[in-house]
């Protein structure tokens, strides 16, 4: 009698047990939703707040670790999207998708052979996936293992792929292994198969760019925009091409083109902010900067380029702000200490500025400019032994022209 009683008593735990895992899997299913609505209308606050409670709800619920993985992948947070993918991989690790994702986030993090690593994984749950294999041959060109990735794409072609994309393809990477040969024939292949395809003429121009044929290549990115006049991605190429040909407005107005059809991608406010400060266009030079950094605040080139910018205007306060902005994010960047050295100077705080071109060169010692503009520094400071061996190791060591003529001046060269 005991024995049934038991076994009756393990049934009933049973039941329960496995009721209480499904309600909770319904309740966390619909947080879930609730936070895709709330990403849908960007509101990723909320969305996170209901994605964490589902993990709460249900811990083994893979896929509220995948959507909230995403979601700090959006936000940049890559680590906690990491450890998220992480959790949902050790949940379900036959999902293809989960390592796909995973990968995504360590291309990022700029650990392309981890997402090689993911995809390999991906590929071996479904060798048939057309998109994983493809990934997969996007990170070997990222690494440059450019026979791995071709051999992705013969693959992918004995599975059915797209025969346009295949020649594109492979004319990218032989473009890349600088075989303009070969690269040019899967083109013109791409282009016969398609005579209306802008991405074949997009790429034809890149090509001619690598070989410095800038005249053919501003032909073929026309051609590209004729046959799709939205595409803004060649409005910039052919900017390239132009500012290559001196034509400075001519460039200035494809990336106006290329910022009007993409007005959130800093990449194109950065180039036209540099085309600017080119042109003379400083303050321009200045909005654009700002643009950049506006939706991005992490790109370092734009604040860089600022502070330099704003040197040049003579905002010596405002250039300094960002280059200590730049300092304490990255404080091993010897060029932002010589740039706040040659700030410095221009205050005649030359003993800072000695003390700022040292941190340069405790960084790189080879760092030529920072050790001419030291010795400088050492002099209008009346430490002219100092300096003139600094200009003396510029000229000598490094074969650094612009010191003979101060060492005349100043050292009694």
């Amino acid at each position: 009698m005991m024995k049934y009683t038991i076994i009756i008593l393990l049934l009933t735990w049973f039941n329960i047990s496995l009721i209480s895992q499904t309600s909770n899997r319904i309740e966390a299913t619909q947080l879930v939703q609730k936070g895709d609505k709330f990403m849908r209308f960007g509101n990723w606050e909320d969305a996170e707040v209901q994605y964490t409670n589902a993990i709460a709800t249900d811990i083994g619920y893979a896929e509220a670790y995948m959507k909230r993985a995403r979601l700090y992948k959006n936000l940049g947070r890559l680590k906690e999207s990491m450890m998220d993918y992480n959790q949902a991989i050790s949940i379900n690790p036959m999902s293809e998708y989960a390592y796909d994702q995973r990968a995504a986030v360590k291309v990022l993090a700029s650990d392309y052979a981890g997402a090689i690593n993911d995809l390999t994984e991906a590929v071996k749950i479904n060798p048939t996936d057309f998109s994983v294999r493809n990934d997969r041959m996007n990170d070997y060109l990222l690494i440059e293992s450019y026979e791995e990735a071709l051999a992705d794409l013969d693959t992918l072609l004995q599975q059915g792929f797209d025969l346009e994309i295949y020649y594109l393809q492979k004319g990218k990477i032989y473009m890349l292994q600088n075989l303009f040969s070969k690269s040019k024939a899967y083109i013109d292949s791409a282009i016969l198969l398609n005579p209306k395809s802008f991405i074949a003429y997009d790429l034809e121009g890149l090509l001619y760019l690598a070989q410095e044929k800038y005249t053919p290549a501003m032909n073929s990115f026309t051609k590209a925009i004729e046959l799709n006049n939205e595409f803004d991605v060649a409005f910039y190429n052919r900017s390239v091409a132009k500012r290559y040909l001196n034509d400075f407005e001519g460039a200035k107005q494809d990336l106006d083109s290329s910022i009007y059809f993409n007005q959130n991608n800093e990449n194109l406010y950065f180039s036209r902010a540099v085309l600017r400060k080119e042109m003379g266009d400083l303050k321009g030079a200045i909005k654009d900067y700002n643009k950049t950094l506006a939706l991005d605040s992490s790109y370092k080139a734009a604040l860089f380029n600022k502070a330099y910018t704003k040197k040049m205007l003579g905002k010596y306060s405002y250039a300094l702000n960002d280059i200590n902005k730049l300092i304490k994010k990255d404080e091993n960047e010897p060029e932002y200490w010589n740039m706040k050295g040659n700030i410095q100077v221009l205050f005649a705080d030359y003993f800072d500025a000695v003390e700022s071109y040292n941190r340069a060169l405790e960084i790189d010692e080879n760092y030529v400019e920072a050790k001419f503009n030291r010795g400088l520094a050492y002099i209008m400071s009346y430490r002219p032994l100092q300096g003139c061996q600094d200009l003396n190791d510029c000229l000598y060591t490094y074969d650094y022209e612009r010191a003979m003529d101060v060492m005349e001046n100043f050292c009694g060269f």
